[in-house]
């Protein structure tokens, strides 16, 4: 999860959101499930849905569960475990308990993924919200939307990196997305802005295009009127870190600036500015040849359409210097991993020709086959054995 400056208690994850609602699953918390959202709301917040029956229940300790589903229908996510394992810090539900051998249609949030159990029902009580999902046009719907988020999150990130910074003539004091409304809500600071909302709109549009943008003006987030419900999680200038650009100009050579955590150094290819960048943006940037990331990182962000039988991705690491990347991997059984490799992330070339690629699964070669070749990625298959936890892709030209 990021590190970050929070000023209001809310959470674009929804995992916090969800492990408060867990805590305390009372007659308050169903109230605020009927009042606040419903299934379109849900099924957009969640990060899988589906319905299944619970095939048995672990108790790991006094306040936590493993519950494992066997899986009906599959809505949203990629559970890749069978039996499907959830956890929760309850087994009380909004009138219901989770019982072996019932069925429920069933929202998580997360990784591992947690049961939510505010928004989850009953199979037998869940039938209009199961109508709703399974609508094509609903479907459809949300998936556009989800794909506008992505957006809004890369607008975010654009955002944040100008906060604090001297060079930028907009006083931005807060960013954050609205999933539900599906907005880049900004705020400005009242006691500099020189400028109408109409016109900052104009500007903040020239740097993260024409995109959904809700501006407030106050004099911090907590003056604002952006104080929802929603799970909005904002970044905000009251940092004790220099920016990458104050520090650039302090005399700290670019390939030295440090970043907060979780956030990438990328170099911008145009004039050597450094500036630091979520994993999700970092690669955004890569493709449309903004700049290069400067140095190994980890993350549980998926950049490779990664999928997998017979177990879990936990974990990518990207090691630049090296030329590879590794996967982190919990398996349960004997399985495979299908990831597709953007070449501007890494790639295996002799010349102009494309190369092999060198593969390793615990620190041994392995076969594999690479199923699918454009000009822009290349797919590979890759068999494993059971208490795998490591596959790692060596190539001979990583950005």
């Amino acid at each position: 999860m990021k590190t970050r400056q929070i000023s209001i208690v809310v959470t674009s994850s929804l995992f916090t959101l969800f492990l408060i609602v867990s805590q305390h699953a009372s007659a308050d918390s169903c109230s605020a499930r009927l009042t606040s959202y419903d299934a379109p709301q849900f099924y957009l917040l969640a990060d899988g849905v589906f319905s299944g029956t619970v095939q048995h229940i672990d108790n790991t300790t006094d306040h936590q569960w493993n519950v494992y589903f066997t899986v009906d229908k599959l809505w949203k996510g990629s559970p890749s475990v069978k039996p499907l394992m959830i956890m929760t810090n309850t087994l009380q539900g909004c009138g219901y308990s989770i019982i072996q051998g019932e069925k429920y249609l069933a929202y998580t949030n997360g990784y591992p993924p947690f049961f939510n159990t505010v928004w989850s029902k009953p199979y037998a009580d869940a039938q209009s919200d199961i109508a709703i999902i399974d609508d094509p046009k609903f479907q459809s719907d949300e998936k556009a939307q989800m794909e506008l988020n992505k957006k809004l999150e890369i607008a975010k990130e654009a955002i944040s990196n100008l906060m604090g910074s001297k060079m930028g003539s907009i006083p931005f004091n807060s960013v954050g997305v609205d999933e539900i409304n599906s907005t880049l809500d900004v705020g400005i600071d009242s006691t500099k802005a020189t400028f109408s909302e109409e016109q900052y709109l104009e500007k903040i549009k020239e740097i993260v295009g024409d995109i959904p943008i809700k501006i407030t003006f106050g004099q911090n987030v907590a003056d604002m009127e952006t104080i929802t419900t929603h799970p909005i999680q904002y970044e905000t200038n009251s940092t004790s870190m220099q920016s990458p650009l104050e520090q650039f100009k302090s005399g700290i050579d670019a390939a030295d600036v440090k970043c907060k955590s979780n956030f990438l150094l990328v170099i911008k290819s145009k004039n050597s500015h450094p500036a630091c960048t979520t994993p999700l943006t970092a690669l955004h940037l890569l493709n449309i040849g903004w700049g290069h990331i400067t140095s190994p990182f980890d993350t549980n962000v998926d950049l490779l359409n990664s999928k997998i039988s017979g177990g879990a991705i936990t974990g990518y690491h990207y090691d630049f210097q090296s030329k590879s990347l590794v996967i982190k991997t919990q398996t349960t059984s004997d399985g495979n991993t299908t990831v597709t490799i953007p070449r501007k992330l890494l790639d295996a070339r002799t010349g102009n020709q494309d190369d092999k690629f060198y593969v390793l699964v615990n620190g041994q070669e392995t076969d594999f086959r690479e199923t699918s070749t454009t000009d822009v990625d290349r797919t590979l298959f890759i068999p494993f054995k059971q208490d795998t936890t490591l596959i790692e892709i060596i190539g001979d030209q990583i950005v």
